[in-house]
């Protein structure tokens, strides 16, 4: 259907859709992971193509700020390699979002949990530079309820407008991926979209 995109058509026409942005690398596992951004390619030529990006896009921004809000209060956030914590308070936020807004909770996992396995190697005995350099590909540390005061000290000292947002934010993208969701927030959902199209596994899982 030209006048429809799945994720992945609407991931690459966005891209290309960017200021400045001319090449899309596309992780492909196999031949057919190419179907869809070559048809993407072919329908970014198209009127059709652009038009639908955009009235999805349109309804992802509705969608966030009709559950988060606008990104006003978000300015000015520290990320991990400017808190002696770790913490990673402008990416825990942002998961934050993606979860509340969209209901990406399987993939705020999967990213959160390297954060955690992060914070379990800090060793406060030793120098920041020396725990920095432990940091797995995903950099920064998991929410620290123990030095929550330390965290609302770092952004008190910065042009934020809601600390006390941003901490409630930070508490509950923890309790969130960490453990599980409150029953009213999964109700109905499930999985948007197979990348491993069933129980077909990718050639180098077997």
């Amino acid at each position: 259907d030209p006048t429809s995109l799945e994720p992945i058509e609407f991931n690459t026409i966005w891209l290309w859709s960017q200021p400045g942005v001319h090449t899309v690398s596309v992780g492909a596992a196999r031949p057919s992971d190419m179907d869809q951004p070559l048809a993407a390619a072919q329908k970014l030529l198209t009127p059709h193509g652009p038009l639908a990006m955009a009235a999805a896009e349109a309804r992802l921004r509705s969608a966030y700020l009709q559950e988060v809000g606008d990104e006003d209060w978000q300015q000015n956030l520290p990320d991990c390699f400017e808190t002696r914590t770790g913490v990673g308070v402008c990416y825990i936020v942002w998961l934050h979002g993606l979860v509340k807004a969209w209901g990406l909770l399987e993939y705020a996992k999967d990213r959160y949990k390297m954060l955690v396995s992060n914070l379990e190697e800090w060793d406060e005995r030793q120098s920041w530079e020396v725990n920095q350099a432990a940091w797995s590909w995903a950099p920064g540390n998991a929410y620290r309820p123990d030095c929550v005061w330390r965290i609302r000290e770092e952004l008190a000292g910065r042009p934020v407008q809601d600390v006390n947002r941003v901490v409630r934010c930070l508490k509950e993208a923890h309790a969130w991926l960490t453990a599980s969701l409150p029953e009213h927030m999964v109700a109905g959902c499930q999985p948007a979209y197979d990348l491993q199209r069933g129980k077909v596994p990718f050639p180098d899982r077997k």
